[in-house]
């Protein structure tokens, strides 16, 4: 099966000042490597991460996260 610690269920999103301009719901997930390529540029100030659900911890670690 899947590591326990692995993160299954999560949305990504994108703010600018605040405010959502792009986000993304992931569920299922079987990687420990995601990359999401966006179809155009987004501006944004900042990224927020929320994990749902693991496949099977508690709690939920993120190690790296990049943004180009």
């Amino acid at each position: 099966g899947l590591p326990h610690e692995l993160v299954k269920d999560y949305k990504v999103e994108a703010l600018l000042s605040g405010e959502v301009v792009w986000s993304k719901d992931v569920s299922g997930n079987g990687q420990r490597l995601n990359i999401h390529d966006l179809s155009e540029a987004v501006k944004a100030d900042a990224i927020r991460i929320t994990v749902l659900s693991t496949h099977g911890y508690e709690t939920a670690r993120i190690y790296e996260v990049r943004a180009y």
